[in-house]
């Protein structure tokens, strides 16, 4: 199976504000992917299923946890709040209408980052699941876990982990869910190979002994590991599949992505997660320049996809900032 990586208020008396910090740019219209095409983003609201500003009606739509391989048809539109939760990161194949904030799924995809116990006491804004540092912030969403923040954590919970992955590695949680059971699983980059049976995930030493699954040529390959025990720093793996952590391999003549800038490889070229992506003289900038795309920015491309890499007609500049105060 070829794993496709696919891969943030209410109100009551207050009104949330959205600080930006903008440079000097031209200011473009929010909205998604015009006519049919495919965009992967946290997911913002539910009830529908609000994906990068657009407002999708999922009735009908197949929805696919590829974890565990399971799916099923939303006959009632009813996968907001039900399956799929605030600040999950899912990928949407579908349409959208001439308003530009309304659309129609035909798919919904949610594939986590990671899943596995909780080593040591968080801190104010971090904790390590499998040797990876899980970065939380004022965005980061929480299922089944009271309070519903960070504090509602402690040493060995098992939780599943959705986000993005930065430049140094680490994950920016945008959705967190404390689970009952153990599940090891993580998916990322081979960093180190050591032949024939380990290689390394960041910190993480992965053990294939016991599959008889030979790592060499592994390095730098994006994989799934699932795992059958966690000892020692070292997880002993249940099954290895390579996989892509671009957007997809198929292309799109309307694509979309939310995500943050873990390279730079030229003045019109970055890597936006696992996302080679191109810009020029036409692209529209929204909250930036072209200069301050750097390592560590978080942003949400629009554009079209051909032959892996996501050409942007408009790039707009996200924060991390959210506040929620009283009307003055």
């Amino acid at each position: 199976m070829k794993i496709e990586w696919i891969k943030n208020v209410a109100f009551a008396l207050t009104i949330p504000l959205v600080i930006c910090s903008c440079s000097g740019s031209s200011q473009l219209a929010e909205g998604g992917i015009g006519g049919s095409g495919i965009s992967m983003g946290s997911v913002s609201a539910v009830g529908s299923i609000w994906v990068n500003g657009v407002e999708y009606d999922t009735t009908g739509a197949t929805i696919f946890f590829a974890d565990d391989g399971t799916q099923y048809t939303d006959t009632n539109g009813t996968a907001g709040d039900t399956t799929v939760f605030p600040g999950m990161v899912v990928t949407v194949n579908g349409s959208i209408n001439a308003d530009g904030v309304t659309g129609t799924a035909t798919s919904v995809t949610y594939a986590d980052n990671l899943e596995g116990p909780i080593a040591g006491a968080p801190t104010t804004n971090t904790f390590v699941v499998l040797g990876q540092k899980v970065i939380v912030d004022n965005l980061t969403k929480f299922k089944n876990v009271v309070p519903a923040d960070i504090s509602g954590l402690a040493d060995t919970d098992v939780v599943e982990v959705s986000g993005f992955v930065d430049a140094a590695g680490d994950i920016r949680a945008t959705y967190i869910e404390k689970k009952a059971s153990t599940t090891l699983e993580i998916k990322g980059l081979v960093d180190t190979v050591s032949p024939p049976y380990s290689f390394t995930i960041g910190t993480l030493t992965v053990s294939t002994s016991g599959i008889g699954f030979d790592v060499s040529g592994l390095q730098g390959q994006f994989v799934e590991v699932k795992g059958s025990s966690f000892v020692g720093g070292v997880l002993t793996a249940s099954s290895v599949e390579i996989g892509s952590s671009a957007l997809s391999a198929d292309d799109y003549g309307e694509a979309e992505m939310e995500g943050i800038v873990t390279s730079v490889a030229s003045a019109t070229e970055f890597t936006l997660g696992g996302q080679v992506v191109s810009h020029d003289a036409g692209t529209g900038f929204n909250g930036g320049l072209p200069t301050d795309i750097v390592p560590g920015v978080k942003l949400e491309v629009e554009g079209s996809l051909t032959a892996g890499v996501l050409v942007a007609s408009e790039i707009s500049f996200e924060d991390g900032i959210e506040l929620e105060a009283d009307i003055a």
